[in-house]
């Protein structure tokens, strides 16, 4: 009697990619000789990051007058904390490990910012070598690549923007109001709640494709609605970029 072999099917290949809905974020933070780690059940939601940045942009843009609104930045960093946090590691009480209930209300605020920030990093990628020459294609560029790590890996986001910003757009974007930039270390942009609502609406204007994150481990790009899932400080980061692009085109040479 002949056997009968029954076909196995290969195991499904698991895709590589920033995963926006991860169900755990693990953040190292080293201090002195020190280290610890902070577990987060997920990353920011949108009106974290906005209280966040909205808020530590009140103290970065201190007398500059743009940001009307914005809250305390250690009080929108510990509620982002407190919302998201799973497990701590490295700290001891008494001589013992410390859970999570009892050294809650006694880590450091500077850990709390620093876990938070570690969450989202997130840079322009940029080709370097060309201190000595203009890139004539450069300020036509549709495509903006971030570097964006997550836990010890670092995943490339390629965005496909229908066109490079035009004269209109930049100059609303130099308006004084309009002023952001990223934070020490490639974490979190620091704008006013109007500037990244007033960037988002031109990115979700431009933007054509992306490539890079995956939302539960599908591609984004198979997401109904899939522009609402990308961060808005990542939105305004590559907006960033867009505008630095334009801005090399129509300044003049000193």
């Amino acid at each position: 009697m002949t056997e009968k072999k029954t076909a196995v099917s290969a195991p499904e290949k698991k895709l590589i990619g920033f995963e926006l809905k991860p169900s755990e974020v693990a953040v190292h933070l080293e201090t002195g000789n020190a280290r610890v780690t902070h577990i987060f059940s997920r990353l920011l939601d949108r009106g974290e990051r906005i209280n966040i940045t909205a808020a530590a942009a009140q103290q970065e843009f201190k007398g500059d007058e743009i940001i009307l609104d914005a809250g305390d930045s250690d009080a929108a960093y510990k509620n982002a904390w407190d919302n998201m946090i799973k497990a701590v590691e490295g700290y001891r009480l008494g001589g013992q490990p410390a859970s999570l209930e009892a050294a809650r209300d006694r880590i450091y605020t500077q850990h709390k910012r620093a876990a938070i920030d570690g969450t989202n990093q997130v840079r322009v990628r940029r080709d370097d070598g060309l201190d000595e020459e203009i890139d004539l294609d450069a300020c036509d560029e549709s495509t903006v690549i971030l570097e964006a790590q997550q836990g010890a890996e670092t995943h490339e986001i390629e965005f496909g923007f229908r066109r490079p910003l035009d004269n209109a757009e930049l100059r609303k974007l130099q308006q004084r109001g309009m002023r952001f930039k990223q934070a020490p270390g490639g974490g979190l942009i620091v704008g006013s709640k109007d500037s990244l609502r007033q960037i988002e609406e031109l990115f979700d204007q431009l933007i054509e494709s992306v490539e890079g994150y995956l939302v539960e481990g599908v591609p984004i790009i198979a997401v109904p609605e899939w522009p609402r899932e990308v961060p808005i400080d990542h939105k305004a980061l590559a907006v960033g970029e867009l505008r630095r692009r334009a801005t090399a085109r129509l300044s003049d040479p000193n």
